[in-house]
């Protein structure tokens, strides 16, 4: 019982809040693809960045962004090809995401 109220209060102070970083977690990580001057970024989507939810939606694509320029990568500006979101696993707060972005550097 503590164990479920320590996750919840966890989730509940992350939640709105911009500064639980995608890039900080183990499940985010950008690759670079067989053709040149394209990536593939893997993140998260969880209960506090819903999979449909369009400021969640936009606060990953700002993580996206920052995780290309900490990587010296796509300088001249990006676009996003691609975006696939599969299931990881459920949890009691509702579904885990993977999140697969593909990017073309211009």
């Amino acid at each position: 019982m503590r164990t479920l109220f320590a996750a919840a209060m966890t989730i509940t102070a992350l939640a709105g809040c911009e500064s639980y970083d995608l890039r900080a977690t183990n499940a985010s990580y950008l690759e670079p693809l067989e053709q040149e001057g394209t990536y593939r970024w893997k993140t998260i989507a969880d209960a506090v960045y819903p999979v449909d939810s369009e400021k969640a939606e936009q606060a990953r694509l700002r993580q996206l962004g920052e995780t290309l320029r900490m990587n010296s990568a796509c300088q001249g500006g990006y676009d996003v090809t691609r975006r696939d979101a599969t299931v990881k696993r459920e949890s009691p707060w509702g579904a885990i995401y993977d999140v697969f972005y593909t990017v073309r550097c211009k």
